[in-house]
Formats: structure tokens, sequence, C-alpha cells
């Protein structure tokens, strides 16, 4: 009689510090139970031995935990909005913009225009101050 190979699907539910788990095999429509005298612990390597928290920073942080087993959950501490007294993050809101670097500026005008709601520039200011000016002496 020739063999035939049949695909077998493994079905395994595991349970933390148990002592057995339960297992079903499935070869076409037949069912099958399968018992094991022991569970044998299968090691996993070689733990991660680094720091578990991160605290967030303006330079690149590499956790080295390639092909390593994680003992514990990483925890990465939230960003902490920027003070007067203490690096941090901060929201660019209306009127600012930032570049690729990380330069903040103001977004101005450089002359008074009607639908214009930038700030305006001190020279602009001028300039239209001495336009006023000079339309009141022809008065």
């Amino acid at each position: 009689m020739d063999e035939q190979i049949i695909p077998i699907v493994f079905d395994l539910d595991f349970e933390e510090d148990a002592e057995e788990f339960d297992m079903n095999f499935e070869a076409s429509d037949d069912e099958f139970d399968a018992g094991f005298e022991g569970v044998v612990e299968v090691p996993i390597g070689d733990y991660y031995e680094g720091d578990y928290n991160v605290t967030p920073g303006t330079e690149e942080q590499v956790l080295r935990t390639r092909g390593l087993a994680m003992a514990d959950d990483v925890t990465v501490a939230p960003i902490r909005p920027a003070t007067t007294a203490a690096l941090g993050s901060v929201i660019v809101g209306a009127d600012l913009e930032i570049t690729e670097e990380g330069v903040i500026s103001v977004q101005k005008a450089d002359a008074v225009e009607q639908n214009n709601t930038h700030p305006i520039t001190a020279a602009a200011v001028y300039t239209e101050v001495g336009n006023i000016n000079a339309l009141l002496q022809t008065i």
C-alpha cells in the first residue's frame, strides 16, 4: 500500500503556567485527539537588558532589542509642553510657520492690505503713516 501524505492543521491553545494544553488535529474530514506526557519549555534566547522606560528627546534613540526577548513592556513617556524653563513640544499656531530645520517665523505682511490678516512689519507701518502724513499736508 502506498503511503499517502495528509496535511495536518494544528489548533493549539496555550495557557501560561498550564500543566497541559488542548490540541486538535484535523486531516481531511477526520478528527482525532492526541495527548502528551508533558510540556517542554523551549528557550527563546537572550533577554533585553536595557532600559524599558524611554523619555523622548531631540536625538534618535535606539533600543537594541533585535533578536532578544523582552521581559516587560517598553514605556515611552509623553512629550511635555515647552515652558520658559523646560524644553518640550509646541503647537505652531496662526501667523507662524516652521521650516524643515525647525525654525519658527512669523508670517508677516509687508504692506497694508484689506483682507490680509497677518501682522504688518514696522517698515510697512512707517510707510503707511508717512503716506497719511503726506495726504494730511495736502488738506
